[in-house]
């Protein structure tokens, strides 16, 4: 297995979105390329098209830009092409997942998993009242690392389990 500094590095943005979350990452994305890491981005066609319009003064990031070409947005569809590309990136990668983490995909890879709790209204838990906060629970026992932007919900989950894994978004870029 590949040390954590040697392991390719991506983002994934499983979202057809253009909203906050998408663009934030995008911009941490620029800025770790700016500084020479080598990170990846993935994100469904439609979103990658988008983003790469906002900067046309910076066609490098195209190639560290990977788009999973989708006509039309269908969750399913984006995890099973998602699957596909899998099978091209080497094992023992690094991904973080802004948001809807797909760790299953990574079982059995020696993947180095790592997600983003960007809701700051729901505090994810296994009674929480949307589905997304449920599965973000479920997410924590599988990922590494969780990225907590709200101070409020990162102190909600202090008693958790995985709470050892958690730690405030750095930067203080919560409004």
């Amino acid at each position: 297995m590949t040390s954590p500094a040697q392991r390719p590095a991506y983002f994934v943005l499983v979202s057809p979105a253009y909203g906050g979350a998408e663009k934030r990452f995008f911009d941490i994305f620029r800025a770790m390329r700016r500084t020479g890491a080598d990170v990846k981005m993935i994100a469904p066609s439609s979103l990658a098209e988008r983003l790469l319009a906002d900067h046309p003064d910076q066609p490098e990031l195209a190639g560290a830009l990977v788009s999973i070409p989708m006509a039309s947005w269908s969750p399913l569809s984006f995890v099973r092409l998602f699957r596909q590309l899998l099978k091209s990136i080497p094992r023992g990668a690094s991904f973080h997942y802004p948001m809807n983490c797909l760790w299953p995909l990574h079982l059995g890879r020696g993947d180095a998993v790592s997600m983003s709790v960007t809701n700051c209204i729901n505090v994810p838990g296994p009674k929480a009242a949307n589905r997304s906060a449920k599965w973000s629970w479920a997410s924590f026992f599988f990922v590494r690392r969780v990225d907590v932007l709200s101070p409020h919900i990162l102190s909600r989950m202090t008693a958790y389990r995985a709470a050892p894994k958690m730690s405030l978004t750095p930067g203080g870029t919560f409004i």
